[in-house]
């Protein structure tokens, strides 16, 4: 990032947004084939989430928030706080150099600024100033064009406190990102619960020939090493074909019941999915 943030210690959990360029000139579209975030303070960074702007609009809309907002950055929930953008990256405890499988990339577009959503989880007022680093390398073209995808399962969640093993599924598929009848090749997954998960998988089923096939299973889950997992022989599907997604907590150091929140001592399922659109 260009400036220090200091977190608002009056919040409990502080999601801010920061406009940045992205830093390379001309008028060519480049391809992300690999970063790595490092945030200055690991203890008080919950996720980093990077957006590309799709839009001029969009684009205005974030630069008119992040001048109105006094320091660096402006305060978003939920997101990039504006409409019209896409995700290209993101961090959270435990994550490393993400490099795209071979001859993938993620697009990149010089004239539109990439917003990177920050959650600083502050506990006993640790809220020092935090300047996050972030490194990419690019590619001027790549065969393919990678796309990410947040997938849940279609059900409120809701753990129950003083429980061993609560389980929470579901379904889910692409269709709303890419519509119906799209061919994909789904090339990695990436898992991410926050501190009560325990254990997650993500599956799908062919609707051509039933099959189901994992994508990734976690047996015991750590908030703390969270990674993306790319498949070693990529899977061919259709935008319409169901996704299988398990998680399961242990709540049984909490006293109340715990629902889907952003917040770090709220939860989440949710699983990322890394897919190329193919031909046929």
């Amino acid at each position: 990032m260009e400036e220090a943030y200091t977190p608002n210690k009056a919040l409990h959990d502080d999601y801010h947004c920061f406009l940045l360029n992205p830093g390379f000139s001309g008028t060519k579209s480049l391809y992300l084939t690999a970063y790595l975030m490092i945030p200055g303070n690991d203890k008080l960074v919950h996720h980093v989430v990077g957006y590309q702007v799709t839009n001029a609009r969009a684009a205005g809309q974030a630069r008119k928030m992040d001048q109105a907002d006094p320091g660096p950055g402006y305060s978003c929930f939920g997101g990039a706080g504006v409409s019209g953008v896409r995700m290209v990256m993101n961090w959270s405890p435990g994550t490393g150099i993400v490099p795209m499988p071979q001859e993938t990339g993620i697009r990149l577009d010089p004239d539109l600024p990439l917003i990177f959503q920050m959650h600083y989880h502050i506990v006993d007022e640790n809220s020092d100033s935090v300047l996050t680093t972030i490194k990419m390398k690019m590619a001027e073209s790549v065969p393919f064009e990678m796309t990410r995808s947040f997938l849940s399962p279609w059900m409120p969640l809701v753990i129950p406190p003083k429980t061993v093993s609560h389980v929470h599924e579901g379904t889910a598929s692409l269709q709303a990102y890419f519509g119906s009848g799209k061919p994909l090749r789904v090339m990695g997954v990436r898992a991410h619960m926050h501190k009560l998960g325990s254990q997650m998988n993500v599956s799908v089923v062919s609707a051509a020939s039933k099959q189901n096939r994992c994508l990734v299973d976690v047996p015991r889950y750590n908030y703390a090493w969270q990674s993306s997992y790319f498949l070693n022989q990529p899977l061919d599907i259709m935008s319409q074909d169901n996704f299988n997604i398990s998680c399961v907590y242990n709540s049984t150091g909490t006293d109340k019941t715990t629902t889907w929140v952003e917040g770090t001592d709220d939860e989440m399922c949710l699983a990322t999915i890394y897919t190329i659109e193919r031909s046929n």
